[in-house]
């Protein structure tokens, strides 16, 4: 079954042009700015460079913002225009004050620009329309979307499906309107192998079932699209680089929806920061020494704007760790950001292997098997406090399948050692 609303919220008035019954346009399209995963005031483990990266943040959405005012009917913020809800008074009114000064000078500035936000998973608990949220969340062409509903923008001419997160269920929704054009906007999980069981998954299934051309999502910060029959699956991404995991430039989507609810849309880059992703680069990629050859490769990524993470695998030629740190100092000032991890496992010793039995061949896998799964553990909470879920996601995977290599591994040695 699809969501039912409140009856209150289905009683939807459209405005309709008396010649064909469609909703009255001012012109042959709606112009929307997909946006999403704003996160300002993210806490993204950066140390000295916080509020740097905050004060980035906020210049992304002041320039989607102006980019609205000049060439948009509509700024979509399609979840986590927050990173969290504030944990002080003082950082709540900071943040309102130069969000609230954003939003309202578009929304002043352009007087037929209409603003939908949508809460998403980080900001689900912020009160907008309460305290230093009021002048926002009460301003007559700014709506906030707490749960499933259809916003009809009639003095726009466009209806907009809304569906915040909604944790752990699946997303579905069964009330279209009989006036086009529609756009679905939803923050959420899509496709749904990505996904976790807490998660608000999108099917391609159910955006099958859908009569809409454009779905505007939010969640994934680097922005992937997809293409479902004619259906346009769009993640705006992210405006600015929010952390670590995030790869290229921030954007948002400039969409165009005609009369019929065709959709058109193009990348609109706005962020300043280049990030670079978290990469895994083995040992055996790299001549030796290994250490020259990594600061070789990491100078010819360099910038001050950049944002990267590498985690060292292989194994290494001694059995000491690498010593990453003084690589890390030495090229800190040339990124934004620089994180070097150690994940390397130390030599095998191969006569020992090659002289004794299988158990020796056992116990030494079970060793290798468990430093992998402390650097999974350890990437997992690294990603959790960061909230990069896909990389979170995948660690998680990486420890269900160590764990079950080591249960099987320990049963075989028990059994061994029970026959001896």
């Amino acid at each position: 079954m699809g969501m039912r609303l409140p009856a209150v919220k289905e009683l939807v008035s459209r405005k309709t042009d008396s010649r064909d019954g469609i909703m009255s346009f001012a012109g042959d399209e709606v112009r929307i700015i997909h946006s999403a995963d704003f996160h300002l005031g993210a806490r993204a483990g950066l140390g000295a460079k916080t509020a740097e990266h905050h004060g980035l943040l906020f210049e992304a959405l002041e320039r989607v913002s102006k980019l609205a005012a000049q060439a948009a009917d509509v700024l979509l913020v399609v979840g986590d225009l927050l990173d969290q809800a504030p944990v002080s008074e003082h950082v709540a009114g900071a943040l309102a004050a130069r969000t609230t000064e954003a939003i309202l000078g578009a929304l002043q500035a352009a007087p037929s620009l209409h603003v939908v936000i949508i809460r998403g998973n980080h900001d689900r608990e912020v009160a907008y329309d309460k305290g230093a949220w009021r002048e926002l969340g009460s301003h007559e062409r700014v709506r906030i979307v707490s749960e499933p509903q259809l916003v009809a923008l009639d003095e726009v001419g466009i209806n907009i499906v809304a569906l915040p997160w909604m944790g752990g269920e699946p997303v579905q929704w069964r009330d279209w309107p009989a006036a086009e054009p529609t756009v679905v906007a939803a923050h959420c999980c899509y496709p749904q192998a990505l996904t976790g069981p807490q998660d608000f998954v999108l099917t391609q299934q159910e955006v099958e079932s859908w009569p809409v051309k454009y779905v505007a999502l939010g969640h994934y910060h680097s922005g992937p699209t997809y293409r479902v029959g004619d259906r346009h699956v769009v993640y705006a991404g992210a405006p600015e680089v929010v952390n670590v995991s995030q790869e290229g430039k921030g954007r948002v989507v400039r969409v165009r929806v005609g009369r019929d609810g065709s959709a058109s849309w193009e990348p609109v880059p706005i962020g300043s920061l280049t990030g670079l992703g978290s990469q895994e680069w083995r040992l055996e990629e790299l001549p030796e020494p290994h250490l020259a050859s990594l600061r070789q490769r990491l100078e010819a990524l360099a910038g001050e704007k950049h944002w990267l993470r590498v985690r060292v695998t292989g194994r290494r030629s001694s059995f000491g760790p690498l010593d990453l740190d003084s690589v890390q100092q030495g090229l800190a000032d040339k990124f934004f950001s620089l994180e070097l991890i150690d994940e390397t496992n130390p030599p095998i010793d191969v006569e020992a292997l090659q002289a004794g039995e299988g158990e020796i061949v056992l116990k030494h896998f079970l060793r290798i098997a468990q430093e992998e799964l402390a650097a999974a553990r350890a990437n997992a909470e690294r990603a959790k406090a960061s909230g990069r879920q896909e990389e979170e996601d995948k660690a998680r995977k990486s420890i269900e399948i160590l764990r079950e290599a080591l249960e099987r591994g320990y049963s075989v040695l028990r059994t061994s050692e029970e026959r001896t």
